[in-house]
């Protein structure tokens, strides 16, 4: 497989603007000074109203799937009682700098510049590997740009009955995702294949729910952009280890990019500056965040594509890897 990490390949910083990532570069590099937080909140688009699919969180233990679930086979994982849809409430106020969900990011990053670096290649080797469908999850799809250029690239590599989700915290993002499904036109056999949720990917009965839809026996490719993070510091190591394994066991292709130490120790530097509320992160060793989340793909019995090619992993200039796995029994 050619490379194709480079400049641009980042998908979802946490950072909107290149002056303002500079600034946080130069402010881990050197002595902290005070830099302006960018507050994309207000700069909504005029997008047309759409009616989102809201899907509330099941946390009632009672409220598990029969005997006969499709996903009797998987591993099934109670879902956390303390998950990060607990600080959507106080979204507005924390601007993204909590949850990752940042507003008006392809005003700043625009897929088709990142798609450009990606060659042809990446999305013929997971088409050319279905057998039966092609399914695709985007984990934390922000209002789905990406998700969407994804897709139009996978599509013309199958032949099979498709179908992809896409998935975020925020429902102001996905009725954005919705309305730019609604005006690509991207559709399969007259029924549109792809569709957007709002949810929280953390609650794994809600997850399992919106994966069994997809009715395929196990997804083809499902992509985390930037957003282990933003998991981790609520989760803590032992929960992001549970949602990863539980993930893991439903796909057969894993696309990763983990967040380094860097934007976990900047997160609450830009809360206090906010005069929000800081993330407890006592239950994560914040010295191989990057190490935890690939050895437990490791250990969940997944390979990295590049090393089974002998090519070596570039990262993007946000410095950061993005990372294909694929299950080690393909």
């Amino acid at each position: 497989m050619a490379s194709w990490f480079g400049q641009g390949g980042h998908l979802y910083n946490i950072f909107h603007l290149d002056e303002f990532q500079q600034a946080i570069e130069r402010q881990e590099n050197t002595a902290e000074q005070d830099y302006e937080l960018h507050d994309l909140r207000p700069s909504l688009e005029n997008l047309p109203p759409t009616t989102t699919s809201t899907t509330t969180p099941l946390n009632d233990e009672s409220s598990s799937k029969s005997s006969t679930s499709s996903t009797s086979s998987f591993i099934h994982i109670p879902s956390s009682t303390s998950t990060p849809s607990t600080y959507l409430s106080t979204s507005d106020l924390d601007r993204g700098h909590r949850l990752g969900n940042f507003w008006n990011y392809p005003t700043y990053n625009p897929a088709e510049k990142r798609m450009e670096l990606i060659p042809e290649v990446f999305f013929e080797r997971i088409g050319g590997s279905v057998e039966s469908k092609l399914s695709y999850i985007d984990l934390g799809c922000n209002e789905g740009e990406l998700t969407l250029s994804f897709w139009s690239h996978l599509l013309p590599h199958t032949s099979h009955p498709s179908s992809a989700l896409g998935i975020d915290i925020d429902p102001t993002l996905i009725n954005r995702a919705q309305t730019r499904s609604l005006a690509g036109d991207i559709l399969r056999g007259g029924e549109q294949s792809i569709r957007f949720v709002d949810g929280d990917v953390s609650d794994l009965k809600f997850l399992e729910e919106e994966i069994d839809k997809l009715e395929s026996s196990r997804v083809t490719l499902i992509s985390l952009f930037s957003t282990t993070m933003w998991l981790h510091v609520h989760l803590g190591d032992s929960g992001l280890k549970l949602f990863l394994v539980y993930v893991l066991s439903r796909c057969n292709f894993f696309l990763v990019e983990p967040q380094p130490k860097k934007c976990y120790t900047s997160v609450n530097r830009r809360l206090r500056r906010m005069g929000r509320e800081e993330v407890d992160m006592s239950v994560i060793d914040l010295d191989n965040v990057e190490e935890f989340v690939l050895g437990t793909i490791d250990e969940c019995g997944f390979k990295r594509v590049k090393e089974e090619e002998n090519e070596e992993e570039t990262k993007t200039h946000w410095n950061r890897r993005l990372i294909l796995f694929k299950r080690k029994d393909l």
